[in-house]
């Protein structure tokens, strides 16, 4: 660690003449505070981790346009500059996007199409729960947590049945 002693204006201006290992150190600097703001936003899933990536593409940027002429610290710059982009993210609802396996205008046009057993429970699901899942959460686009809430369900629970499902229609998609 050679750059422990080194505070961020120090380590941006060796940035600036090009090298490497203090870019390195700034990432790995800032990464924990990436960590921490997307863990607090996503406890649970994989969206997470595209947080922390979207993170980190934050703060090559934040690195690359830091002004070292205004009264601001590197710190408070990269905060406000990450904190808007991922609430940004998860308000606008870039996360929550539901999954469409089937378009109808689709459908229509070619008659019946051989995936559309993909928008049918019957053929997925065995209990109540699966269906549930699968059809509020993986169709419709409702977050695991409010489906936990209105119906009542252990979060654990719905969270392996999910990965459950998901690993059932992964095999079937690779089947066929």
């Amino acid at each position: 660690m050679i750059y422990v002693n080194h505070n961020d204006y120090e380590l941006l201006y060796l940035v600036e003449e090009g090298c490497e290992r203090a870019l390195d150190f700034l990432y790995q600097k800032y990464m924990l505070f990436v960590n921490k703001l997307a863990y607090e936003i996503y406890p649970y899933g994989d969206k997470r981790y595209d947080l922390i990536q979207e993170g980190m593409m934050i703060l090559f940027n934040c690195i690359k346009s830091f002004n070292k002429y205004l009264s601001v610290p590197f710190f408070a710059y990269f905060s406000i500059s990450l904190k808007r982009r991922l609430y940004y993210l998860t308000n606008k609802d870039k996360y929550y996007k539901r999954i469409t396996f089937l378009d109808y205008e689709i459908a229509d046009m070619y008659g019946s199409c051989p995936g559309s057993y993909l928008l049918n429970s019957n053929y997925m699901c065995d209990t109540e729960l699966d269906v549930l899942i699968y059809q509020e959460h993986m169709l419709n686009g409702m977050s695991l947590l409010r489906l936990c809430e209105m119906n009542n369900i252990s979060y654990n629970k719905a969270y392996k049945r999910k990965k459950a499902l998901v690993a059932d229609l992964k095999k079937m998609l690779t089947k066929s």
